[in-house]
This record gives C-alpha cells, sequence and structure tokens, in this order.
C-alpha cells in the first residue's frame, strides 16, 4: 500500500481572494438591482441560492467529505473554514442592500405625496 500526501493550500483559495471574489460579485449583483426594484429581488434571489450552494460546497469541502475534509482541517485550519462558510453571504448580502433602497426609497416618496 503506497501512501500519497499532497499539498492542500495550493489548491484551495486563499482568504483574501475569498472575500474579494465574492464581494466583486456581490457588487455587481447590488448594481444591479438599484436598476429596478423588480431587478433587485430577482438578482436577490439568485444571489441567494448561489450563496447558500457556496456554502453547502465549503461545508462538504470542510467536514463531510471523507477523504479530503481531514487534510482541509489540518492544513488551512478552522480560520479557513469559517471564512469560507462565510463569505458567500456577501453574495446574498449586497443584494439585499439594494432591495432595501427601493423599499426604503418608496415609502420616503409616499411620505412626501
Amino acid at each position: 500500500m503506497i501512501i500519497v500526501l499532497a499539498e492542500i493550500a495550493d489548491k484551495m483559495s486563499s482568504i483574501p481572494r475569498m472575500w474579494v471574489c465574492d464581494g466583486v460579485v456581490g457588487v455587481v449583483l447590488f448594481c444591479i438591482g438599484l436598476i429596478h426594484r423588480f431587478a433587485s429581488f430577482a438578482v436577490f434571489f439568485i444571489g441567494l441560492l448561489i450563496s447558500i450552494l457556496f456554502v453547502y460546497y465549503a461545508y462538504y469541502d470542510a467536514f463531510a467529505d471523507p477523504t479530503f475534509s481531514p487534510d482541509v482541517q489540518r492544513e488551512m485550519g478552522y480560520i479557513w473554514i469559517v471564512n469560507s462558510i462565510i463569505s458567500p453571504f456577501c453574495l446574498a448580502l449586497f443584494p439585499m442592500m439594494a432591495v432595501l433602497f427601493h423599499i426604503f426609497r418608496n415609502k420616503k416618496q409616499l411620505r412626501t405625496i
């Protein structure tokens, strides 16, 4: 039986790269959501679905995969696991801000009439 050890860190994204990629995509979704009220709801729903998908994938990599997760936990550490689970929520947070912008803008316009 041959035991092969592989380095995991060069195959996984770094913590700043996770936050930057999710933040940039979140800002793009926010800008699309500012175009129209209905677009903001659609973009929020799409961002929420993608965010849930990425969180599940991060959970699977960190805890559920029996061959890969012990290596990730040992080499990347729990701080990387926490960041990989939390950072995809930017994809839902930024479009949610666009939805809230449209809701509060409409309430303000109704008060002035």
